[in-house]
């Protein structure tokens, strides 16, 4: 059972990662850029490289993990 942050290269996506992470809790970081490398190499931390407006990409993901809870914290812009 695994969390999903969408926008875990954030400053909020970031500090989920360390404050779950810390808890023990296992998570999924969905970023469109890679992380900071001491994010990445946490054990229990898995990194999924996306777009999170790739609707087919992210049913894989979902579909690719025990995901129990999303936490969105992801920047839609337009462009």
């Amino acid at each position: 059972m695994s969390i999903l942050i969408t926008g875990a290269g954030g400053f909020l996506g970031l500090n989920l990662i360390e404050v779950l992470n810390a808890l023990g809790e296992p998570v999924v970081a969905l970023n469109d850029r890679a992380l900071p490398a001491a994010f990445a190499a946490k054990p229990g931390v898995t990194v999924e490289l996306a777009d999170v407006r790739d609707r087919v990409t992210v049913a894989d993901i979902l579909s690719r993990h025990d995901i129990t809870c999303i936490i969105h914290a992801a920047a839609i812009t337009l462009g």
